[in-house]
Formats: C-alpha cells, sequence, structure tokens
C-alpha cells in the first residue's frame, strides 16, 4: 500500500464534495487535466525530459507521453511514483490546487 494513501483518501474526500471524484482506480477528467498541467510545470521547472523523467520511473518515454497527452488516466499510485521521480515532497501537489514550487531532483 502507498505510504501516503490515507491523505490521498482525505484529499479525494474533499474533492468529491467540489464534484470532482475518483472512479475505478482513475481520476475524474477535470482532475485529471490538472494532473497533466502540473506534470507538465513540474517537468519544465526541472529541466527534466519525458525521457530522463522515464529513466527515473523505470518506463518508457512513450509511457510517459500517454499521461501527458492524456491518453491514459493515472491512479493514485502512478501519481505518488511520478512525484517521487520530480523530487516533490508531497504527491498531491499533481492533482491539488496549488502551484508546483521548484524543486531540486
Amino acid at each position: 500500500m502507498p505510504k501516503n494513501r490515507g491523505y490521498f483518501d482525505g484529499l479525494f474526500s474533499n474533492l468529491e464534495t467540489q464534484a470532482i471524484v475518483c472512479y475505478d482506480g482513475g481520476m475524474d477528467v477535470k482532475l485529471h487535466d490538472r494532473f497533466k498541467k502540473k506534470l507538465l510545470a513540474a517537468l519544465e521547472m526541472n529541466a527534466m525530459s519525458q525521457g530522463e523523467l522515464a529513466k527515473r520511473l523505470g518506463c518508457s518515454r512513450q509511457m510517459v507521453s500517454l499521461y501527458l497527452l492524456g491518453d491514459r488516466m493515472p491512479g493514485l499510485d502512478v501519481v505518488e511514483r511520478f512525484s517521487e521521480a520530480l523530487g516533490l515532497p508531497d504527491p498531491a501537489a499533481l492533482i491539488d490546487n496549488s502551484e508546483i514550487s521548484q524543486t531540486v531532483v
């Protein structure tokens, strides 16, 4: 079980009250769109390529591209993996309403 699972449960409970719900282990379209935008912002802030992120995740660049294009909807486990690979202290930073701050990777 991901170490921040309880935190995510609380986060999604709050989001559900805002009509943004989690379903089938994936994300609602609005929440998914926020993930894509914040993932791209984190890549740009860290001057990291999709290829470098893919290496850190242990997957292909094409898989990272699928998430950035919106062809794959991440579950909470994927959000946590991306957060760790990007050096973000809190996985929720990729899906909440806050701004992505500069990270050191």
